[in-house]
């Protein structure tokens, strides 16, 4: 009786084990596939983000991106990131936009100016 039941407890004890491995090979593979599911959209998103730059570049500039590259005689490994360009370029506007209104502001004092000058 003694050997069944330590038989038993041994057996239960794998049991839990086995039991346990499941239940964390089930959550590494949910993991991988989350995993999967991000890189694919991340692909997915980075493929039509080349192609929308290639369509602004064939609108705005009437070339191909590739030949873009060649006229460019530029190291593609040494060109910023397309998030690097972006925020470059946003900054920039921002600039241009404030500038404009300095720029403004100046013509309307200029145009004042000149007014007291010529009575």
């Amino acid at each position: 009786m003694k050997i069944a039941s330590d038989t038993l407890a041994v057996g239960e004890s794998e049991l839990r084990k086995a039991e346990q491995a499941e239940r964390d090979a089930e959550k590494r593979a949910s993991e991988s596939r989350e995993k999967r599911a991000r890189a694919d959209a991340v692909s997915e998103a980075s493929v039509i983000q080349v192609a929308t730059a290639s369509d602004r570049i064939r609108e705005d500039l009437n070339i191909d991106p590739e030949k873009l590259l060649e006229t460019l005689d530029v190291d593609p490994e040494k060109i910023p990131l397309a998030d690097r360009i972006e925020a470059d370029v946003l900054r920039l506007r921002r600039q241009r936009d404030a500038l404009g209104a300095v720029i403004f502001e100046l013509k309307k004092t200029q145009k004042k100016l000149m007014k007291k000058e010529i009575p």
